[in-house]
């Protein structure tokens, strides 16, 4: 006897501790607040083995809120039952939206291994999901919405890294898929017009056991997902520098479009320091960029032949591929060019003052000879 279809979506969900002073306390807080929330049931824990900050995700100076910040757990679980009514669901979801979970009820695994954490969540019905991905946004609004609910005393926050839900339905069946990948796990990856899906296969011991079948499918995936998000993250603070230096550059291309007096001495007097620190956060970005895409194309490398087949593997291609390149190369020759008007407005300001002063000082020797 074979089991029906199991379907699952895939986030970024972590609870944070608000008093980061307390970080190290992260397991006995996360579980005391969800003992508070009376729709969470059936918790289970692993205790980290350590905890870690990673310097690539350090995002101080940068105004970034999606990114954990403080040190992250390392292997770490975290599972519990949610019950979410379905009215609620489909207020969660907005307007047009039917429930996820006919039964309300999800089961969420969040996990930080070793690189970013990550949630698998599944609503519990039994059969096809036809949109599982939708579970993480209506599990991931009601969690703030009951976390709200506990004001002040509420001792965690939930941190979210998009894309979350990723742009992906997850199914486990029985029988066999067209790619193997391990033990009795083999896959097919169907494109289509919304989300793609990922049909996962389970032919292994126990074929009848579901549980067996999703266990394998979620660990078989685990270290794929957390280094997308890893990599999503890394993205996010790129994103996040790129926009403080085009602000820089905006703010340079204001002052030479103004052509008010007090603009153009200002601009005689501050251009010059402008462009070199414009210029000085560019080549360090751009080097910073390379760096990363390095980085990332490393771990890709790594990770590949200790795998059958990466099956998230275009996805995570995806964020490591050059960005904002053109744009950088353009505010460098933007950067030339402003940098040449401002020295040729320089050198006809020095002639005129020099004019002038060689007309003043003419004068007053004539006026002194004639005395």
């Amino acid at each position: 006897m074979s089991f029906e279809t199991v379907s699952f979506g895939v986030g970024s969900l972590f609870f944070e501790v608000v008093d980061s002073s307390r970080e190290f306390e992260w397991l006995q807080l996360v579980t005391q607040t969800l003992e508070k929330i009376p729709s969470v049931d059936d918790i289970k824990t692993r205790e980290p083995r350590s905890f870690f900050e990673y310097g690539a995700l350090s995002a101080e100076g940068l105004g970034e809120t999606q990114l954990i910040s403080q040190k992250i757990p390392q292997g770490a679980t975290i599972s519990f039952t949610l019950q979410i009514p379905k009215r609620t669901q489909k207020e969660l979801q907005g307007f047009g939206y039917e429930a996820v979970a006919e039964s309300g009820s999800f089961r969420i695994i969040m996990a930080s291994e070793s690189e970013y954490p990550f949630a698998f969540i599944r609503p519990t019905d039994p059969g096809r999901n036809p949109s599982p991905s939708s579970a993480v946004v209506v599990v991931r609004e009601f969690l703030i919405a009951e976390l709200a609910k506990l004001g002040e005393s509420c001792s965690v926050r939930l941190k979210t890294l998009g894309p979350s839900p990723l742009h992906a339905d997850f199914h486990v069946s029985p029988g066999k898929g067209e790619v193997a990948l391990a033990g009795g796990l083999s896959y097919t990856a169907k494109k289509t017009r919304g989300y793609d899906e990922y049909e996962f296969f389970w032919d292994g011991p126990e074929q009848s056991d579901h549980s067996r079948a999703i266990s394998a499918t979620l660990g078989y995936l685990a270290p794929e997902v957390e280094l997308y998000y890893f990599l999503v993250a890394v993205g996010h603070l790129r994103y996040h520098r790129f926009t403080s230096l085009s602000n820089q550059f905006a703010n340079l291309m204001d002052l030479h479009q103004d052509r008010s007096v007090k603009s153009r001495i200002s601009r005689i007097a501050r251009s010059s320091s402008a462009i070199r620190d414009i210029r000085i956060a560019l080549l360090a970005v751009g080097t910073q960029f390379l760096g990363e895409r390095k980085f990332g194309r490393g771990r890709l490398e790594r990770m590949e032949p200790t795998r059958p087949v990466m099956v998230l593997k275009s996805l995570m291609e995806r964020e490591v591929e050059p960005k904002y390149d053109d744009e950088i190369e353009s505010y460098g020759k933007m950067l030339e060019l402003l940098d040449s008007r401002h020295t040729q407005t320089v050198q006809r300001v020095t002639a005129f003052a020099v004019s002038l002063l060689g007309v003043v000082v003419g004068a007053l020797l004539t006026a002194w000879l004639r005395r």
